[in-house]
């Protein structure tokens, strides 16, 4: 595998990993040794549906909560 390849893969594994797939569903789906999934995607966890929709409204607004508060 070239190194160019190997990119675009990590990066659909974190995309994956980010849509809340676990890692046993990603290296299933890819075919590839759960092992590496979880080097690819370490440090990655699972945004839930209400954090997504939150951080959208921020984007969108503006909002920002201040520290402290």
């Amino acid at each position: 595998m070239n190194s160019e390849t190997q990119i675009s893969l990590r990066d659909r594994c974190r995309q994956l990993k980010k849509k809340g797939f676990t890692i046993q569903q990603i290296a299933d789906k890819l075919d590839i040794p759960y092992s590496t999934i979880g080097y690819y995607v370490k440090g990655i966890s699972k945004r839930s549906p209400r954090h997504i929709a939150v951080d959208s409204i921020i984007r969108q607004t503006g909002i920002r909560q201040r520290k402290g508060a």
